[in-house]
């Protein structure tokens, strides 16, 4: 090492500055491209030429995953280790065009092709993908994200682990057998209790629904029949919770308005998520990766690239989702339309309209105010405003000086201040409020 030292110190700086060239002109060896046997393998398999990578390829695959918040915490999982409304459905429109496939890979043999806005049924799905079948009895396998949600569709029910089949709706019932995790059951009747019949591989009998996840798990509204809808807090067995507290049977659950960004953790071998955790997703990323056949390895998986599909919306000032409408606190809400459109008005830091139960739009005349909606057929109400055209415009139902005089009539003194809390329709001609004086609240009709 001395010797070395010496030998350099004593170079000439011509000498050096040669060198140095020398050392700058040597070819740069780019970086192996590490591949794998498959892409849930742990180690790699060896590394190649990207290059040569490419030049052998023969099909691409995607993977996603997630950016996610649980308990207010970031974590990230993947798609397979999660359960989305999509993958509860029981029938789904496309959203655009779309080819069947033999399997569930991009280089699968094409079996057919469906049009933009197609039905189909679902029957499986793996991953990213869902095997399909159509009225005309197309089938195979299509991309998960081309297909949409459907609000009439009631959907299936998913074990999160495996599950009994037994005979009567009770713990202590007899077991006919175990149906595997992941199963698609569609529910023949549910029992108040917290049971759903099923048939499954022959068997008939009922499985425990604390076990299960289905559409009603990821319900931001739910269509009750005869009542119209309504907004959904949680699910408890066989029952809906409301946000005001109602109990409303899933028997009487005609329709679902899902939140795309809620997921429920299906598997946590790679990740320190609880089994069963509610969780919301705020960015979704596909690793791309490329299949190459390699001569003395064969089929071969690398990392090609990483897209990022979506990012976690941001509300603007004029336009919501609803799932960042919700996130906001709601004063009042009142919806209209059955299961295959839903329209209609919410309260929250603003009044904000929907022609689809999706997107908001913010009536912008009523700026940041909170204030009471409710709707009775072609009226739509906002506090003391009335509209006729689902919103674009609005005139006033109370005459002010009138019911003044009337609150002073009920409290024998003049109200401190008058703050309208809700309003009712009453039939056609009248509107029920209830209003709060700053003395006591009172609840008066106005003849409209």
């Amino acid at each position: 090492m001395r010797c070395l030292k010496w030998i350099l110190t004593s170079l000439p700086v011509s000498a050096l500055l040669t060198f140095s060239m020398a050392k700058a002109a040597l070819p740069h060896v780019p970086m192996a491209t590490a591949f794998y046997r498959h892409p849930e393998s742990l180690f790699s398999s060896g590394r190649a030429n990207r290059n040569n990578l490419e030049k052998n390829l023969i099909r691409t695959e995607q993977e996603m995953s997630f950016a996610l918040k649980w308990d207010g915490k970031p974590f990230t999982a993947k798609a397979t280790d999660l359960l989305r409304d999509l993958q509860c459905l029981s029938t789904a429109s496309l959203k655009e065009n779309s080819l069947l496939l033999n399997e569930a890979r991009g280089d699968g043999t094409r079996t057919g092709e469906l049009a933009t806005g197609a039905t189909v049924e679902i029957l499986r799905t793996q991953g990213n993908w869902a095997r399909v079948r159509s009225g005309n009895k197309a089938e195979g396998w299509m991309p998960l994200q081309r297909l949409e949600a459907r609000s009439e569709d009631l959907g299936v029910f998913i074990p999160l682990v495996d599950t009994f089949l037994r005979e009567k709706p009770s713990q202590g019932s007899r077991l006919r057998t175990t149906i595997p995790r992941g199963t698609r059951l569609n529910a023949l009747s549910i029992s108040a209790d917290g049971w759903i019949q099923v048939k499954q591989n022959g068997e008939e009998g009922y499985v425990d629904m604390g076990h299960l996840v289905g559409r009603a798990d990821f319900a931001i509204w739910a269509w009750r029949k005869a009542h119209g809808w309504f907004l959904v807090s949680h699910r408890e067995g066989a029952v809906l919770k409301s946000r005001d507290g109602q109990s409303i049977p899933l028997n009487e659950i005609q329709g679902y308005s899902p939140n795309p960004h809620h997921a429920i953790v299906t598997a946590n071998e790679e990740s320190t998520l609880p089994l069963r955790a509610h969780v919301e997703l705020e960015k979704s990323e596909a690793t791309v990766w490329g299949v190459s056949l390699l001569e003395g390895h064969g089929e071969v998986w690398w990392k090609k690239d990483l897209v990022v599909l979506q990012d976690s919306a941001t509300a603007a000032d004029s336009s919501l989702t609803t799932d960042e409408l919700l996130k906001r606190q709601v004063f009042s809400y009142a919806l209209t339309g059955g299961t295959a459109k839903m329209e209609g008005l919410v309260s929250a830091q603003g009044v904000w309209k929907t022609e689809d139960g999706l997107h908001w739009t913010k009536i912008q005349a009523f700026g940041d105010q909170d204030s009471p909606v409710a709707i009775r057929g072609k009226k739509w109400f906002v506090g003391s405003v009335q509209s006729l055209d689902k919103g674009k415009s609005f005139e006033s139902f109370v005459r002010w000086e009138k019911l003044a005089k009337t609150i002073e009539e009920k409290l024998h003194r003049p109200a401190r201040y008058v703050k309208l809390q809700k309003i009712e329709p009453v039939g056609d001609s009248q509107v029920e409020l209830l209003i709060d004086t700053g003395v006591k609240r009172l609840s008066l009709r106005v003849n409209l």
